[in-house]
Order: C-alpha cells, then sequence, then structure tokens
C-alpha cells in the first residue's frame, strides 16, 4: 500500500499471495522494493507498475537501499544477505548466520551492517548476531560478533555512525561502537523488543516490541526518559527532518503516524499535522 502523508488516503495497493515482510523507498524516492515470504523482491514505480521481480530460495525479513543508489540489498530467513547492483540486477550473496532480520548501509554507502540470528557449526545453539561488511574492500567482513542469546530482530546506526543500536528476542536494548563493534550499553527491558530506531537529530533512541510499550532513552546517558502506551510494535521509523514517526503494528495491522512535536519546529508546523497527527512531545523531556 501507498499513501499520502498529507491526508492519510491511498493512492494504490497490491494483493499478492504473500506476506510482505519488509519494504523500502529508494534514495530518489522514485521507486520501492518490497520483500515477501514467497522468495520474492518486487520493484514497483510510483504508479505501483511491476518495475522488476527478483527471486531467492527463502523469504525475505528485511530490505534496504545503499544512499547512492547502487544497491539493494535484502536480509534472508536462510542466513544471507543478497545485494542486487541496480545498474544490471546482477545478484551477489553474503553469508550471514541462519537468518537476517535487518540491515543497513552507511551514508556513504561504503560499509553495511546486519542482524539476525547465528548458529554454532555444526551444533544447534543459536545466538543474536551483527555483522558488517566493508563494500569498498569487496565485501570485505569488518566485524561479527555474538550480541545477545536470542535472535536480533533490528539494528540500526546512530546519526553519526558511531555508535549502532541492536534489539531482540533477548529482551535487551544494546548499544554498540561502530565500526569497533565494543559494547557501551546493555538496557535490560520487560519484553521481547523488535524494533529500535534513532531520533535523526542523535538525541533519543526508540524501541518497542511485544510489550504494547515503546521506550524513549536519552543517547547521552542511556537513561529512559519517556514511555509510550502502543501496541505491538514491530517497525520504527522517523522522517529525515525528525518530525514524523511511522510506526508498524503486527497484531493490530496499524500503520501509525505521529507528529514529534519540538520548541524546535513550534509554529511551523501546518494545520493539518496539528489537527490529525497525533502529538507526542518527546523532544522536550
Amino acid at each position: 500500500m501507498l499513501w499520502r502523508v498529507e491526508d492519510g488516503s491511498l493512492v494504490w495497493e497490491k494483493v499478492l499471495d504473500a506476506e510482505i515482510e519488509a519494504v523500502t523507498f529508494s534514495p530518489d524516492g522514485k521507486l520501492i522494493a518490497a520483500g515477501d515470504e514467497a522468495y520474492l523482491v518486487t520493484v514497483y514505480d510510483l504508479d505501483g507498475n511491476q518495475v522488476k521481480v527478483l527471486e531467492h530460495n527463502a523469504g525475505f525479513d528485511g530490505i534496504t537501499w545503499s544512499p547512492d543508489g547502487k544497491y539493494l540489498a535484502a536480509g534472508s530467513e536462510e542466513g544471507a544477505v543478497l545485494l542486487w547492483d541496480t545498474d544490471t540486477w546482477k545478484k551477489k550473496k553474503l553469508e550471514a548466520g541462519t537468518t537476517v532480520n535487518s540491515l543497513e548501509f552507511t551514508k556513504d554507502s561504503k560499509k553495511l551492517i546486519a542482524a539476525g540470528k547465528g548458529q554454532v557449526p555444526g551444533e544447534d545453539d543459536s545466538y543474536g548476531s551483527v555483522i558488517s561488511w566493508d563494500a569498498t574492500n569487496n565485501w570485505e567482513v569488518l566485524f561479527e560478533i555474538r550480541a545477545q542469546e536470542h535472535s536480533v530482530k533490528s539494528v540500526r546506526l546512530s546519526p553519526d555512525e558511531k555508535t549502532f543500536a541492536v534489539s531482540g528476542a533477548g529482551n535487551q536494548l544494546q548499544i554498540f561502537s561502530y565500526p569497533e563493534a565494543k559494547e557501551l550499553k546493555t538496557i535490560d527491558l520487560p519484553a521481547y523488543l523488535e524494533a529500535v530506531a534513532y531520533h535523526p537529530e542523535g538525541n533519543f533512541l526508540f524501541a518497542g516490541g511485544q510489550g504494547e510499550t515503546m521506550y524513549v532513552f536519552n543517547t547521552t546517558t542511556y537513561e529512559q526518559v519517556a514511555t509510550y502506551p502502543i501496541r505491538r510494535i514491530e517497525y520504527i521509523d522517523i522522517s529525515k527532518d525528525g518530525r514524523l514517526m511511522a510506526i508498524g503494528q503486527e497484531d493490530s495491522g496499524l500503520l501509525s503516524l505521529y507528529l514529534i512535536h519540538s520548541q524546535k519546529y513550534d509554529g511551523n508546523h501546518s494545520k493539518l499535522a496539528k489537527q490529525i497527527l497525533k502529538n507526542k512531545d518527546l523532544q522536550d523531556k
């Protein structure tokens, strides 16, 4: 589905035979890529026309475009990151464990980080893994760490790319240095965490999951500064200007849009945003 942010109207909708697990816009905003459980990544234009259908042998849980638009990357349920060159659509495979749930490029498109579930070779033991590659050096592995005892569901780089945060089935929010992957902070929470996101200004970190609560942390001390009751959160994303936050809710099937209100933008929000979007004054906390 594609909506207009201004009024929430539906632009178009596609009915597919399989569940869509991940979706992303291209950097220029002209294309949309969706990964599904039918082992396909489908690329659409803004009118909903199919541009390209990319096949694999497993479902997809995460998807991202490199900021320079050169690569489309998708994390698969069989433990690989699939990279497609968007000029030729030639595919490259990066091994990354048993399941890849989340991935993100650095702003210069030179590095890629991914998280999911790893497994000790020859054993049944699995764990939450994070791995990063250097795109400028034939995709050399920069690091691979065992971050949590259970699968990592989400990984996000901070705006200055000096840290990254992970959340997962281990009921923990963790912060590491990047690219050193040194653990800086571990926060235990009472619920399975499925999503994490930094505010673009870098001052707040948001996390949520199955506990019907969204947690907000100050990134200077990582103290919890706010909580908000929100039904099961599977995905959090924040607009580049830091004013709008989109939350995907799995059990309810809702996509909620919030206005992050602050003194910085007070008086500049449109009448539409003030009357229709639900205000959340997070920055003044």
